[in-house]
């Protein structure tokens, strides 16, 4: 099973933040605890689990990504 570094999951929930975003009911709804909970250096994800959360993010304010 390929898997992503947990930082990956923290750097998109910040970057959502700084647009502008509230990045809490995104992690909530994939599964993920708030952002200042995810540790930099945890157990990596599942990358079906970071997909989901970057299909999320992409449609977060509301616009179709394209």
């Amino acid at each position: 099973m390929l898997r992503v570094s947990s930082v990956n999951l923290k750097i998109l929930a910040h970057t959502l933040e700084v647009e502008g975003q509230d990045s809490r009911d995104l992690l909530r709804r994939c599964g993920l605890c708030a952002m200042e909970e995810l540790p930099e250096d945890g157990e990596w994800a599942p990358l079906a689990q970071f997909d989901h959360m970057m299909a999320a993010a992409a449609n977060a304010d509301g616009e179709s990504a394209s």
